[in-house]
């Protein structure tokens, strides 16, 4: 490791992204909680944020390989993911589409809120699991690499 990570603030990208992403974390379920007082649905609100938060925490660590063997290990899963998405999900999305634009459930304000909310917990948690896995990794690994060089 460098001298450049000790210096460059790292550790406080960390904290502050984790901070900032457990109190958007506790926003998102108060108002997955608020949006479905209504009509009884927070419960599946808090599902589809825990859904968007287990698929971005997958998708976290497949962006960030912590080491040369799971980047290789990564790699396979990518392409057969991708190759799937790509294959079989894509081939259905136009069917999935066309059936939401002719019935405008698209647009109705239920169906985008479930949208948003597990879009916000996907993107908290992909980006929490990046900045950790980049950064406090890093930073672990120089402060493990100074007290092994101290005499």
């Amino acid at each position: 490791m460098n001298l450049e990570i000790s210096k460059s603030g790292y550790q406080w990208t960390v904290i502050t992204s984790n901070l900032s992403a457990f109190l958007a974390s506790i926003a998102l379920i108060w108002l997955a909680y608020q949006l479905g007082i209504e009509n009884d649905t927070y419960f599946f609100n808090w599902i589809i944020c825990l859904f968007g938060a287990i698929l971005g925490w997958g998708v976290g660590l497949l962006v960030s390989p912590s080491s040369k063997t799971e980047k290789e290990q990564f790699s396979g899963l990518t392409k057969t993911i991708s190759a799937f998405l790509s294959g079989y999900i894509l081939s259905k999305l136009d069917r999935v589409i066309e059936n939401l634009l002719e019935s405008d459930k698209i647009f109705q304000e239920l169906f985008l809120i479930k949208i948003a909310l597990f879009l916000t917990a996907f993107f908290i948690t992909v980006i929490i699991v990046f900045i950790n896995r980049r950064y406090f990794l890093n930073v672990m690994k120089y402060k493990e690499q100074s007290s092994n060089d101290d005499p």
